[in-house]
């Protein structure tokens, strides 16, 4: 079996790269479209990329520590609201910058791992069980998820 770091840090690098090649083709009020996400825009959707990135970022950190338990009444769907209206007013090269430094923070804790520690089981916020590789595909998951949406909200314009 190969080496699970390395499978997690072309997973994250091959989801981050498409994303960025999608973005780079935006231009104007493109980031204004509306994606599948409902009440979302293209640069809505780079804002929530950001949260989504530090919060499964800080989950990882929750799991290595042993305090990864599900949140009572969490709502995940008010949360990603919330932060994306927070987000609202930057541009979308703040919101590139913001997810460039939580890929550079995701990926040096990637690389402080020991092999073992791959497999700790913790929860998610919403109560899912999962691991820390899990964790980390599911950033990968849902960055390519989310530039599906995009892309289909720049297909409806063309």
């Amino acid at each position: 079996m190969g080496d699970v770091r390395e499978s997690l840090r072309d997973e994250l690098a091959a989801a981050h790269q498409a994303l960025r090649a999608l973005l780079d083709t935006v231009r104007g009020d493109a980031w204004s479209l509306p994606t599948p996400n409902e009440g979302w825009t293209v640069k809505d959707t780079l804002g929530h990329l950001c949260t989504g990135e530090t919060g499964n970022a800080l989950i990882a950190r929750r799991i290595l520590d042993g305090e990864a338990k599900p949140v009572e009444g969490f709502d995940l769907n008010r949360w990603n609201q919330r932060q994306v209206e927070k987000r609202r007013d930057k541009t979308a090269e703040e919101l590139w910058q913001e997810l460039d430094t939580a890929r550079a923070e995701t990926l040096a804790f990637l690389e402080s791992l020991a092999s073992e520690q791959f497999q700790l089981r913790g929860y998610r916020t919403t109560g899912d069980e999962t691991t820390l590789e899990g964790v980390f595909r599911q950033i990968a998951r849902h960055e390519r998820g989310h530039t599906d949406d995009i892309r289909a909200a720049l297909a409806g314009r063309r």
